[in-house]
């Protein structure tokens, strides 16, 4: 009996040695450092819509007739959306791409797939943001309100390309 406790405490051990070995270096790391590797240099289509919302009126400019169906679910206070500005940029992982976007700098960066989702980090108007978005997926982001009560939004759609 006292044979098999200690056959059974010398075994646990080493298994419990050898897992953080497996955990650290495993196969499972090196295909995790394969597929970042095989998505060095891929690119993305990054679409940008810039839209000036207001809390009166109630118009929605037909430019955005296709965004018009998020709007009373993401911006419920705001009846006014006016189209300023539509930018196309082409960004590659690892290297970020700078936009002028309404008298701002917009940068974007693709940091790449992570389970089948695409990251794309966006700084823009002092804020700073990572989306996690399906290929030609779309996200808002809504910059600081003026003193004449205009928010300034960005509706961005990331493509794999």
């Amino acid at each position: 009996m006292k044979r098999s406790i200690t056959t059974v405490a010398v075994l646990g051990a080493l298994l419990g040695l050898g897992a953080p070995a497996l955990a650290a270096g495993g196969p499972d790391d090196s295909k995790d450092k394969a597929a970042v590797k095989a998505q060095q240099g891929k690119t993305v289509a990054l679409s940008v819509t810039v839209i000036e919302m207001t809390k009166s009126g109630t118009s929605i400019d037909p430019k955005l007739k296709h965004l018009s169906r998020y709007f009373a679910k993401s911006f419920k206070d705001y009846k006014s959306f006016k189209h300023k500005a539509s930018h196309a940029m082409t960004l590659t992982q690892g290297k970020a791409g700078l936009q002028t976007v309404a008298g701002k700098r917009l940068e974007a960066e693709y940091l790449g797939l992570k389970d089948k989702l695409m990251r794309v980090q966006v700084k823009f108007d002092g804020a700073r943001m990572t989306m996690k978005v399906r290929n030609n997926g779309l996200w808002f982001h809504a910059g600081r309100k003026g003193k004449d009560g205009k928010v300034t939004v960005l509706a961005l759609r990331a493509r794999l390309k």
